[in-house]
């Protein structure tokens, strides 16, 4: 009865967890990080099957126009800050409406369109030459026909056709020295793939629906078994979604925080060691009372960073994460090191030397 005392003395004084800052999360205005160049260095010869690339899930929804908007919210970085701070891989849901393709996540329309995406992406790799980057293009809050869809996408592609890449050779596996410079589309929309490469043929997690925040350890433990697969593969193209939603809220599945800021506090699960210790292995333990400790939750990004690092992954493929920060965009593009390392290639010559420090923009 003492030790049912002390768990619920623990439990009520201990339901958030003092402030957790961890910049794998990052839910500020402004680039976490300068990495616009760190493509550079990787060797020509490398192959999209090999890279580790950074990458955010309805890219769209950043900037502060769904502030405060924690359902639909799943970046606070604009799409300029996500490529300076290192994001290769953005995710485009495009609404078929008229003559244009407004840019939606679900029903909500977030204020641009596709036309506005491909500026931005144009201007990036004009400044930055030896950078790709990858657009997933999904269809969403419409149904027009294949053919529907790539009458309305030729519009925007011969405005913008000198920064795609092309796949002459008709691979699903290029080398990076043909990408450098250049938008790769990477297309749900079957009647598309001719300007790019397939998603359908892309190695995917993306079990995102949780019923409630305790389901957030079965999501990770889909991540782990999906990096687990990319990193024994070869010549197969991974991706890897970090983000969840449904009965929890996008930040809270990347974060585990109490609320959205970037050093707020865990929430609790309400389980407590010695009791419970095998239970969550991978969440933190905190708050000891005597031999008593707190589970707390943990975000997929905290996890994320941590597992590359400490199980040395070499493949991680490309990795979708809702509000991703430096350490996690950081421990994505480290694998690459660790692949070059084991197919015995070295750095390319004559690289940018990119700046790693934290700045705004």
């Amino acid at each position: 009865m003492k030790i049912v005392k002390l768990i619920l003395c623990a439990f009520m004084f201990h339901s958030v967890a003092f402030a957790h800052y961890d910049t794998a999360y990052w839910n500020e205005y402004a680039a976490t990080q300068n990495r616009s160049d760190w493509m550079d260095w990787l060797p020509d010869e490398m192959l999209l099957s090999d890279l580790s690339l950074p990458g955010t899930h309805d890219t769209m929804t950043g900037g502060v126009k769904l502030k405060g908007n924690d359902i639909a919210r799943t970046q606070a970085m604009d799409l300029r800050e996500q490529l300076i701070s290192g994001i290769r891989v953005i995710d485009i849901r495009a609404k078929h409406h008229g003559n244009s393709f407004p840019i939606h996540h679900g029903i909500v329309y977030l204020g641009v369109d596709f036309e506005d995406v491909l500026r931005i992406v144009r201007d990036f790799l004009r400044e930055h030459p030896t950078e790709s980057v990858f657009m997933r293009f999904k269809q969403e809050n419409s149904s027009a026909s294949d053919y529907e869809m790539e009458e309305l996408f030729k519009k925007y592609y011969e405005r913008y056709k000198d920064i795609f890449w092309v796949n002459t050779h008709k691979t699903q596996n290029p080398k990076v020295g043909d990408l450098r410079g250049k938008l790769v589309l990477v297309s749900d929309v079957l009647s598309l793939n001719k300007y790019g490469l397939s998603y359908r043929n892309i190695n995917k997690q993306d079990d995102y629906h949780l019923n409630t925040n305790w389901d957030l350890y079965a999501k990770w433990d889909k991540i782990k078994a999906q990096f687990n697969r990319s990193n024994n593969s070869s010549g197969t193209t991974y991706m890897n979604y970090l983000s969840g939603s449904g009965g929890s809220f996008p930040y809270f599945v990347a974060s585990g925080h109490s609320s959205p800021g970037t050093g707020a506090g865990r929430l609790v699960t309400g389980l407590t060691e010695p009791g419970w210790k095998g239970v969550y292995p991978d969440f933190p333990r905190g708050a000891w009372f005597g031999v008593i400790a707190t589970i707390y939750f943990e975000g997929t990004n905290t996890l994320t960073a941590d597992y590359l690092k400490k199980h040395k992954i070499a493949l991680a493929g490309m990795v979708m994460a809702d509000f991703p920060g430096e350490r996690l965009i950081n421990s994505i593009i480290d694998c690459n090191l660790t692949r070059m390392q084991q197919k015995g290639l070295k750095k390319r010559d004559n690289r940018a030397k990119a700046t790693l420090t934290r700045q705004s923009y």
